[in-house]
């Protein structure tokens, strides 16, 4: 079953199978202690109830104790906890619920240590799992490169010697507004769904526009309407396209990724087909994301939502400053997730050509036209040179230019450069960095999965504005001067601005309106089996745009 309807029946078991005082003539202390510890030397895999636990961990728990148990007296506020974890997105059955209800009221020595440990176990997958990521990759993939998770053990000993550890462990989800609006949408939609609110389908037909009559008009309208863009009205018959209609369209565009011209086109009818159980979905693998991001952003700090191509730069105070669309990699050149921070600023950028971009698309055009590289600006570094004939750019040879091992090409800065003025250097494992461009039509596009996997950014100059703003030595008259050539000038960064690449699909913004997007390089999906247990293939293009 997958996590969105999951479980109220855990709930109810809880409250049936909990509050109730454990009778008289429970095991002593230390007879528990004893069954502790026989529990724990039965070796790996140590298997309690039939529940694998996590050995190691659970070894590493209990360490120094002489067996003694670590939750009598509050197994009742950790099983609530473990209980809910569907309202964090979360499978309660993978924290061993049903069988730590099954012993709650066990009296036998043997059974409070394994009541002890199923609830230490269940609480160890449970903490890491909600505060770091149930599916959190462990290693840099081509997709994302993450901070190493914590091991959970010395959290939860901490939690474990609290006397009331109510308020630690209701503590243990992220704490990000964005994770709490989606928690709290999660909840709204769940509600809904649970009450039978089904969402009406759009037929396929022809492109609606302002003003039209169509057939398919009333069942845009009961759509709109049960999602709550539009108010029920009295016309919820009509086939007319009227402005109270478009309005509403406009509406659910602005916060599905679409330009909010009121057409219904093809891309806008897919938005409206997708049904509340996939938005749902969708809402619980967002939340996964956000359980893999630092704890502390950063004020000021820069977020790059890949999904959206959209850029916020965020001020001291953690007001959204500037925003902006941006072009990011295209569906075979992903760009990846990753934190990290600004360190320079780089004027008039010079381009060193990867590898597999100049072997693949600048050599053919060189061999096409031998004068390509000389009216780009672009010169071969390296031990390899073609063979000329003289000085004449159409007598170059460059036949031998595939198998040259030292090949390398740069591009010198100029109206050419694919970089455009300015690059921002954001050190990470991929080469990506965010840069101006010379192709400022594309970022008119409404889908912008364009580039190599590097981020173009929309208003480059703008962002170096804010970001240099107060800098020493920064003012209107060195940029005047920097910007009346092309020379390259590089800034390095008093304080390092936190960059966060992220890839949101679902959101609530800051009037409390729910966005979605569309998902462009298959990540929900993907994730969303790692999180219902299934094996997943790891993607394994990586992109290709670093710097040497």
């Amino acid at each position: 079953m997958s996590p969105t309807l999951r479980l109220p029946i855990l709930a109810i078991l809880l409250l049936v199978g909990l509050g109730m005082p454990a009778r008289a003539g429970a095991a002593s202390d230390s007879a528990v202690a004893s069954a502790v510890n026989a529990l724990l030397a039965s070796g790996d895999p140590l298997v309690v109830d039939g529940v694998t636990l996590n050995a190691s961990q659970v070894w590493a728990l209990y360490e120094g104790r002489s067996g003694s148990a670590l939750w009598q007296g509050r197994v009742e506020a950790v099983t609530k906890i473990l209980a809910a974890a569907n309202d964090e997105g979360l499978d309660p059955a993978t924290y061993h619920v049903a069988a730590i209800i099954a012993r709650t009221h066990s009296e036998s020595a043997e059974g409070m240590a394994a009541l002890d440990l199923l609830v230490s176990d269940g609480l160890l997958r449970y903490a890491y799992d909600v505060r770091y990521g149930h599916s959190r990759p462990s290693h840099v993939t081509a997709e994302v490169a993450l901070d190493p998770a914590p091991d959970p053990v010395p959290l939860v000993r901490s939690i474990a010697a609290l006397p009331d550890p109510s308020p630690a462990l209701e503590d243990l989800p992220p704490k990000h507004a964005a994770y709490r609006g989606l928690r709290a949408a999660l909840a709204s939609y769940r509600a809904a769904f649970a009450d039978g609110k089904r969402w009406p389908t759009v037929p396929d037909g022809p492109t609606i526009r302002p003003g039209n009559n169509d057939a398919a008009v009333p069942a845009l309208r009961a759509r709109l309407i049960a999602s709550g863009d539009l108010a029920p009205g009295p016309d919820h018959g009509s086939r007319h396209y009227d402005a109270n209609l478009v309005a509403a369209m406009k509406r659910f565009q602005d916060c599905h990724g679409l330009a909010p011209d009121g057409v219904v086109g093809p891309r806008g009818r897919a938005a409206l087909n997708v049904g509340i159980a996939e938005r749902i979905q969708q809402i619980i693998v967002n939340m996964e994301r956000w359980r893999w991001v630092p704890d502390e952003l950063g004020n000021p700090r820069i977020v790059v939502n890949i999904a959206a191509a959209r850029l916020r730069l965020i001020d001291e105070d953690g007001t959204p400053v500037m925003e902006m669309p941006v072009i990011v990699g295209e569906t075979d050149k992903m760009t990846p997730m990753f934190s990290s921070a600004i360190t320079h600023v780089i004027f008039n950028p010079t381009w060193t050509v990867p590898d597999k971009i100049a072997r693949k698309e600048l050599l053919p055009k060189v061999q096409r036209d031998k004068a390509y590289f000389e009216r780009q600006g672009i010169h071969l570094i390296g031990g390899w040179q073609p063979r000329a004939a003289g000085d004449d750019p159409e007598k170059l040879d460059w036949s031998g230019a595939r198998g040259a091992a030292s090949f390398r090409l740069r591009q010198a800065p100029g109206p050419q450069n694919p970089l455009g003025r300015v690059k921002f250097l954001v050190p990470n494992v991929f080469g990506v960095y965010l840069h101006d461009t010379n192709s400022k039509r594309l970022f008119a596009k409404e889908q912008r999965t364009l580039s190599h996997g590097c981020v173009r950014v929309g208003d480059a100059l703008g962002l170096a504005d804010h970001l240099l703003d107060g800098a020493q030595g920064w003012s209107e008259a060195r940029r005047e001067r920097i910007l009346s050539g092309w020379n390259t000038t590089t800034i390095t960064l008093a304080h390092p601005i936190p960059a966060h690449l992220m890839y949101e699909t679902a959101w609530v913004d800051a009037d409390g309106r729910m966005h979605f997007v569309d998902d462009p390089y298959g990540r929900d999906h993907r994730l969303s089996e790692a999180l219902a247990g299934h094996a997943v293939e790891p993607v394994s293009e990586r992109v290709e745009t670093a710097e040497p």
